[in-house]
């Protein structure tokens, strides 16, 4: 299947992955949002790992009512997750596993592949198994599921704050309309909504209504600055309207059953007294295979220049406490503190930290996705030098 705007497949799969947390409350949510044709959507349920890509993606976005764009993206890889790799991992001279979320998309991983590539002077291969609103307990639920497939000689977990915040979530669709579909993320892994521990998304549409026709015609006019197409269509209307519906849907599970906080860990969460991911970083221990826990640092952190801490202080009082207390109980059981990336960042790329983050002020942009791979490529330096063990 080709793709009927490439460009806009790649945006929307950065886009995607920016927008996977829910928002909680019933807020008037206006006529913006993105929009997926059933049934290529990213998310297919995995009991294990919470999600896999599909195969194929398309969607697009409304703005205010008005169509911005469609595309169909093939991204899946061999390994599962989206974002083509570079070159061959069994034919690398030293392979890294890469778990992480948004932040850690593939621009970022094949950048740093290849900036480590050239300083070794050897075949690098990062397979990366991010997946978008993952957090630790998610990510090491993955690497203690692909670390034994795959047998990396290093092993990187890099996420920035709501890592510590996120509970394990199982992502799949319900019918909410007779077109239209909603994206679950569930605390508990059940493939059927359980509004008590799972949340509907409420900025994404699932729907049949979109055919390759209409996304030509749309996707010219747009280009055109065909405003008066792009407004009165009335499929984008229909699409308008059946948002609205599904937050309306949303609204009234919530109004009955109250929110679940999804992804939110429970205030007298503990990761000392959480068994399986006790018994996942045990694992990983016991595999002798090299780890390094990784904090990547977003606006907040970069305004306040100390390299050394998180975030956490500028939310509120409680939500750092809570931040603080998890941070020490990760680092305990890690047996190792955390890597803070941003010391490792060039300084003077730290003078213009707005250059750094994308529009949302937390993921990587244009200048922070370089940035973040020659951050990882000085951290493996400076831990491991160039004694990696490699064959010749």
């Amino acid at each position: 299947m080709k793709n009927l705007n490439s460009a806009y497949g790649l945006l929307l799969v950065a886009y995607c992955l920016v927008s996977l947390a829910p928002v909680a409350g019933a807020k008037e949510p206006g006529n913006s949002f993105t929009f997926y044709s059933y049934p290529q959507v990213p998310w297919a349920y995995d009991e294990v790992m919470g999600t896999r890509s599909n195969p194929i993606w398309g969607g697009g976005s409304v703005k205010d009512g008005l169509f911005q764009g469609y595309g169909l993206s093939e991204p899946m890889n061999k390994y599962g997750n989206y974002g083509q790799p570079v070159g061959r991992y069994l034919e690398a001279d030293l392979k890294i596993a890469l778990f992480g979320s948004s932040f850690t998309n593939h621009e970022t991983s094949n950048l740093f592949q290849e900036k480590l590539s050239k300083v070794l002077g050897k075949k690098v291969h990062v397979v990366n198994f991010s997946v978008g609103s993952n957090g630790w307990l998610s990510m090491l639920d993955i690497a203690r599921e692909m670390a034994p497939m795959y047998q990396p000689d290093i092993i990187l977990f890099a996420n920035n704050v709501p890592a510590y915040f996120y509970s394990r979530l199982w992502r799949f669709l319900i019918p909410v309309g007779e077109h239209t579909w909603g994206f679950v993320q569930s605390m508990e892994p059940k493939q059927y909504f359980d509004p008590l521990v799972a949340d509907i998304n409420p900025g994404i549409l699932i729907t049949d209504r979109v055919t390759k026709e209409w996304a030509e015609r749309m996707n010219r006019a747009k280009a055109a600055g065909d405003e008066k197409t792009i407004r009165e269509d009335p499929v984008t209307k229909q699409l308008v309207s059946d948002f609205h519906a599904m937050r309306k849907y949303r609204d009234d599970v919530i109004a009955t059953y109250g929110s679940p906080n999804v992804p939110n860990l429970h205030k007298d969460y503990s990761y000392l007294k959480d068994e399986r991911f006790l018994q996942n970083m045990e694992y990983i221990k016991e595999t002798g295979i090299p780890y390094f826990f990784i904090h990547l640092p977003t606006r907040p952190e970069y305004d306040c220049k100390d390299p050394n801490d998180f975030d956490f202080r500028l939310a509120l009082n409680e939500n750092a406490d809570k931040g603080r207390r998890w941070a020490k109980e990760l680092d305990q059981i890690t047996g190792q503190p955390m890597i803070h990336l941003m010391k490792y960042y060039d300084p003077e790329l730290l003078k213009s930290p707005a250059k750094l983050v994308g529009a949302d002020g937390g993921h990587p942009g244009q200048l922070g996705i370089p940035a973040m791979a020659d951050a990882l490529v000085q951290v493996l330096m400076v831990r491991k030098g160039k004694d990696w063990n490699l064959k010749d």
